[in-house]
């Protein structure tokens, strides 16, 4: 409705009317100045900015692939179906800004904090040795500080990273992923060109050539992690906008997680992704919840390819209506079925609510469609199991897991699992995030989406 204007009073000149405004907006202003802005409060921190103060001088170092990597972080908008509201260039605007707002849902969501002890005695509960031996793996990285440096890099890392000699319970024999025929001939080549395999028997060439490329691959990495906690600090001390920690920060962390199963698993960038009608959780309150289609940032998901998994998700996604394996329309999403759910936020302590309504919000969908898959059979009891969530706020990184009940969703946790403020923490958040791929995403989650195809 357009705003009433009331006619000036007799006498009233529109100078006097600009002049009493200006004033009014100059007393506002030095009342505002007069407050002291408090390090982590929620109210005072603008949009792009941390709560933290405490800046790391780590440098920055950018190699090549790090400039590569960097560049192939830039997303664009997913393709919407006309199932759901139709979704413009930008980031829409939530009417979920609190997470005490999900409790108006008639399967209301609740966040727990829990303590480690806590958080494996509820999982245990639920008997899904899946998940049991998921958090298990996650705990000697984060909790115990065990494997998740690479030893074949361990003297630069006991230098950069300040450790002592003796310091042996962090390093970890690098996972050796897959590396292309192709490849290694041509890294043949070049050492047999350079001299490199003078007197050495033919037949160990190929383990020479390996060798050499996985620790290029690490020299890499380290590289690209000291990128990602450079443009952290930068960004602690001149805020930037959500986007700009994506592509930068956020994006490039996950493409590194996935290394190692990218033939399998795929992350992907969901902001422009809706939430399909049919699956936005029912309130029975008049509430702008009913309406809400805020989506979150990443998920992590199976690549659906042309292959006998890629088909069966394809024909069994083809019997749903509507024909989406997930909750929503992005067909981006369409075939992929999403295991981790994650949401980022860059100003500190403000984003953990705001987070955590998006997350319980999607998850609340991503659980009412996946209550509706059609049963594989009579006799058979495919249970939701609990799902990693995560949540990002600023350079600080928390796992949590929902549970789905019959009369509510609990998400419980907050786990550190590291963040990318240095680089000791960075590797334990790259360790985290590898276990949630290989030990869920590329098995106990695989395994779950087979049993109902």
């Amino acid at each position: 409705m357009p705003r009433r204007i009331s006619p000036r009073r007799k006498g009233q000149t529109e100078r006097g009317t600009e002049v009493e405004q200006t004033t009014a907006n100059s007393q506002k202003d030095s009342a505002t100045r007069g407050r002291s802005r408090k390090i982590g409060s929620s109210d005072n921190i603008p949009e792009g900015e941390c709560a933290e103060s405490d800046i790391s001088t780590t440098p920055k170092a950018r190699s090549n692939y790090s400039l590569k990597l960097s560049e192939s972080t830039s997303f664009p908008p997913s393709a919407l179906s006309s199932i759901g509201s139709a979704s413009g260039r930008t980031r829409s605007n939530s009417p979920i800004k609190r997470a005490d707002d999900l409790k108006q849902l008639d399967k209301p969501v609740y966040w727990k904090a829990m303590s480690v002890g806590d958080l494996t005695r509820r999982i245990s509960e639920t008997q899904d040795n899946d998940v049991k031996s998921l958090l298990h793996r996650i705990k000697r990285v984060v909790v115990s500080g065990r494997e998740y440096l690479p030893q074949q890099l361990r003297e630069d890392l006991i230098s950069e990273l300040g450790l002592e000699e003796d310091d042996t319970h962090q390093f970890v024999e690098h996972v050796k992923f897959s590396l292309e025929q192709e490849a290694i001939e041509r890294k043949k080549r070049n050492i047999r060109r350079a001299g490199g395999f003078e007197k050495m028997p033919k037949e160990k060439w190929d383990s020479v050539a390996r060798n050499t490329l996985y620790l290029e691959a690490l020299d890499d990495e380290m590289e690209v992690l000291k990128s990602i906690v450079g443009e952290t600090n930068t960004f602690k001390l001149i805020p930037n906008p959500e986007p700009e920690w994506n592509q930068k920060i956020h994006g490039p962390m996950l493409q590194l997680a996935i290394r190692n199963q990218h033939d399998k698993v795929e992350y992907k960038n969901v902001t422009s992704a809706k939430v399909a009608i049919p699956f936005v959780p029912d309130t029975k309150i008049p509430t702008k919840l009913r309406y809400a289609t805020k989506m979150i940032d990443y998920v992590l998901a199976l690549r659906a390819q042309d292959d006998d998994f890629g088909r069966r998700v394809r024909n069994f996604t083809a019997t749903l209506d509507p024909a989406y394996f997930n909750q929503s329309t992005s067909d981006s999403i369409r075939f992929c079925p999403t295991g981790v759910f994650v949401e980022t936020k860059v100003n500190g302590s403000a984003g953990w609510s705001e987070g955590k309504a998006q997350l319980g919000f999607w998850l609340a969908a991503w659980f009412k469609r996946v209550s509706m898959f059609p049963r594989p059979s009579e006799s058979s009891n495919v249970r939701i199991p609990p799902m990693p969530v995560i949540l990002a706020a600023c350079d600080r990184w928390e796992l949590h897991f929902a549970f789905h009940g019959n009369d509510e969703i609990e998400i419980c946790g907050g786990l550190d699992i590291g963040g990318t403020g240095h680089l000791d923490a960075a590797y334990r958040l790259l360790a985290a995030l590898r276990v949630l791929v290989d030990d869920w995403m590329a098995t106990g989650f695989l395994q779950w989406v087979k049993g109902w195809l």
